[in-house]
């Protein structure tokens, strides 16, 4: 508190001594520097230190680092809606230029001191005489008044009496559902337990879609070109929203009609594909004969291969097998129909001719066996 400069007399021993003080800003005997106290000596330094409330903290009270004493609180102002501290530090104090500053008691009843704390991590620059430590890093320890007062809140109708409440409540909503809350804890914890065990993939899921999204970042320009492209198609299609849908409705009513028309003539197709089961088996029996007979389609009696030597001059070379029995006959021309089998039939009553000797040689470039020449 600051107090004008004023005049006292003192009287002792009869004698008069007429003691003048005069100054500006006079708080008493804390005002003036204690011998021998911490950032008194030489080579000392000082700081500024911005504070939001000086609380109990008067001038010479102490200044530490790490529960160290280091320095000493030389002046005590206000400077706009804030305290102003101004602080002597020892020549050997090194302090980063992050420091905060914290006003703190000793014990439980103990005096306030000021608290000066370096940063957990590696500090910035360092503070050297002059400097000033801004009010955002500032504060204070909560005090005894402070822990006393809320004690006594909690004590007297703070949260502490709503716990009787908390727990009647609690135990209102778990009445008769004690096996579903039992089962629900029960469920969560297989659940927990399940995620833990597929934590590493969850964590590879993960991992690729981070290296999804960096690709995407990568290509953001081919992204961003294809959605370009895509939004004249998109708008198209959404034109023609309404032939798509008439289009789909269509498709559907067409199979429904397909399926009706199945299921109706099952039973005729059916019967088709019996009947068409015989031409089927001629045609697989006729198979290997078949593609061979292609090549005297239009060169008969002589295959297409061999036509350009079947006539040499005035005459024609021709060999003809022909079976001429009834089992073969049989098959050529009765299969599929219902006489199928009676010719077959017929020839095993009358006996069958006998079989054809086999022939020697090349037809082709065998010589002609004349009568009364040595042939048969």
């Amino acid at each position: 508190m600051r107090m004008r400069a004023r005049s006292s007399t003192v009287v002792m021993c009869g004698i008069t001594l007429a003691v003048t003080l005069s100054g500006c800003g006079w708080t008493g005997l804390n005002q003036f520097s204690l011998p021998g106290t911490e950032g008194t000596g030489e080579g000392a330094w000082s700081i500024d230190i911005e504070m939001p409330d000086v609380s109990t903290l008067t001038e010479n009270a102490r200044v530490r680092v790490s529960d160290v004493n280091v320095g000493t609180v030389r002046r005590i102002e206000v400077e706009d809606d804030h305290a102003l501290l101004s602080v002597s530090l020892d020549e050997d104090v090194v302090l980063p230029e992050n420091t905060t500053a914290k006003i703190g008691v000793t014990s439980l009843l103990g005096s306030s001191h000021l608290e000066l704390i370096p940063p957990a991590e590696a500090g910035t620059g360092q503070l050297h005489n002059g400097d000033r430590i801004p009010l955002d890093r500032a504060g204070q320890y909560p005090t005894t008044e402070q822990t006393l007062s809320t004690l006594s809140f909690l004590l007297t109708g703070g949260s502490v009496g709503k716990l009787e409440e908390i727990n009647r409540e609690v135990g209102e909503a778990l009445s008769g559902r004690e096996d579903i809350v039992r089962n629900l804890l029960t469920n969560v914890e297989d659940f927990t337990s399940r995620l833990n065990e597929q934590r590493d993939d969850i964590i590879r899921a993960l991992e690729g879609l981070d290296r999804f999204a960096t690709v995407v970042a990568n290509d953001r320009v081919v992204v961003d070109e294809g959605l370009e492209t895509l939004d004249p198609a998109l708008t198209t299609l959404n034109e023609q929203r309404d032939d798509l849908t008439n289009a789909l409705t269509a498709i559907g009513d067409f199979a429904a009609a397909a399926d009706q028309v199945v299921t109706g003539s099952r039973e005729d197709l059916d019967a088709n594909l019996r009947a068409l089961e015989p031409v089927l088996r001629g045609l697989a029996d006729a198979g290997p004969a078949l593609p061979s007979s292609m090549s005297l389609l239009l060169t008969v009696p002589f295959p297409l291969n061999t036509y350009r030597n079947a006539i040499q001059g005035d005459f024609a070379n021709l060999f003809l097998n022909l079976d001429l029995t009834t089992e073969r006959l049989d098959k050529a021309l009765l299969t599929g129909t219902p006489a199928a089998g009676q010719l077959a039939s017929l020839g095993g009553l009358l006996g069958q001719l006998p079989p054809i000797p086999p022939i020697q040689g090349n037809p082709l470039i065998t010589p002609l066996n004349v009568p009364g020449q040595g042939g048969n």
